[in-house]
């Protein structure tokens, strides 16, 4: 776009007015900023400002005055409903869990769902104003609006609870966390899947008795939902904004095999054999005639007790790295079946016989592949979440205070 373009011009043109009107509003009076912009359609403008404003406020009342406003620019806009959704959201959190106001905010919550296309959520927001608020003046419409949305997404019912509507995806869904893995649980069964539904309507009933008793508003009460929603959204946000979006592409994890090939994926020879003891030479000379003449069999049956005694006996398989290296080294030539030649050691005269060799070499890429790709995901996933926090913690001005002392307690 070229500096004297059409777009360009009006761009900066609109740059130009908003900066006039702003300098001419006081500061006490900036709000009207937004009216104006708004009423002559600079609909954008007026929400970047307002953005400002809700970024910049730390007084709550002020800060959802602002959000209340921005969200019915979002709607108005016609552009943007989701964003107009997660401003209503943010309301929300704002607002005390029994303070006046949230059926309201729940019903415009719902809305902007259903105008952004999310019918399966709108619905969930208009059900809490039936259901919370089943006297707001709102309740009307919302209960218009759930049959709007039913229209559109037509999910299958398998029960009516008062406002609720228990779909059969919901039940199938139940049922499968529920069974698990079992493709032959009872609980996939009619019988098994209408106790499932039986209890989810129980479940709904006694919510609803536990709202009608305000329940739902006692401190405590109130502390573990918070505490369950915020552990959900949290997974929620791992998984959709961590997780998915670390990659891993088939060249790196190649890369990494050949790059740890020597130190992480090469497996040296092993050996296991049967280790003779006998006090004297002489003795140990007589092992290994007998070992090379006879075979094991017959030297391990004189000489196997005597033997473990002394500490000596199956040698269990060993990486041959491990073993002494002037052992090794004659071990490397000798064949399976064939013993060396006695050698004195602190136990007395030994005789080794060689009855395993397996050799050792660089596991195969195939056969590591998805162990290398999930290490991989796991340390992108790792850097990426610590990444997310660090810059929230910046962000939102985090400031952790801990009485290390007294363990935190007064």
């Amino acid at each position: 776009m070229g500096a004297n373009s059409p777009a360009t011009r009006v761009v900066l043109g609109t740059a130009a007015l908003v900066a006039t009107m702003a300098a001419f509003i006081p500061a006490s009076t900036a709000g009207d900023l937004v009216d104006e912009l708004a009423s002559r359609g600079l609909i954008q403008p007026a929400i970047d400002e307002l953005e400002m404003a809700v970024r910049t406020t730390a007084e709550p009342d002020e800060c959802r005055a602002q959000l209340e406003r921005l969200a019915t620019l979002y709607e108005a806009s016609a552009e943007d409903p989701s964003a107009a959704a997660a401003a209503y959201v943010r309301i929300l959190d704002l607002l005390p869990a029994d303070g006046s106001g949230r059926d309201a905010i729940l019903y415009a919550l719902g809305r902007a769902l259903e105008a952004a296309g999310d019918c399966r959520y709108g619905i969930v927001e208009y059900e809490r104003v039936l259901t919370d608020y089943p006297e707001s003046r709102f309740s009307e419409r919302a209960m218009e609006g759930v049959e709007r949305c039913f229209s559109e997404v037509r999910p299958a019912a398998a029960a009516f609870v008062g406002g609720h509507v228990v779909t059969v995806e919901r039940l199938d869904a139940v049922v499968k966390q529920l069974a698990g893995p079992d493709a032959d649980s009872p609980l996939r069964q009619p019988e098994g899947r209408r106790k499932v539904l039986d209890q989810m309507v129980e479940e709904y009933l006694m919510a609803d008795l536990a709202r009608e008793r305000g329940l739902h508003l006692e401190g405590e009460v109130r502390r573990e939902i918070e505490t369950m929603v915020n552990r959900h959204l949290a997974n929620l946000a791992l998984n959709r904004l961590v997780r998915a979006e670390v990659q891993v592409k088939p060249m790196e994890v190649r890369a990494a095999y050949d790059a740890e090939r020597d130190s992480r994926y090469l497996v040296q020879d092993r050996v296991r054999g049967f280790t003779f003891v006998a006090p004297t030479e002489e003795e140990a000379q007589g092992i290994y005639k007998s070992l090379q003449a006879d075979g094991f069999r017959d030297a391990k049956h004189q000489w196997w007790k005597v033997s473990q005694e002394a500490g000596g006996g199956d040698s269990g398989l060993q990486v041959i790295t491990d073993i002494d290296p002037e052992v090794a080294k004659e071990l490397d030539g000798i064949e399976v079946l064939q013993a060396l030649a006695p050698r004195h050691t602190g136990r007395g005269w030994e005789v080794f016989y060689l009855q395993v060799r397996k050799r050792g070499g660089y596991t195969p890429y195939d056969g590591v592949r998805a162990k290398i790709e999930n290490r991989l995901r796991g340390e992108r996933e790792r850097d990426r979440f610590r990444a997310v926090v660090d810059s929230l913690k910046t962000a939102r001005g985090v400031n952790v205070i801990y009485a290390a002392e007294t363990g935190g307690e007064s």
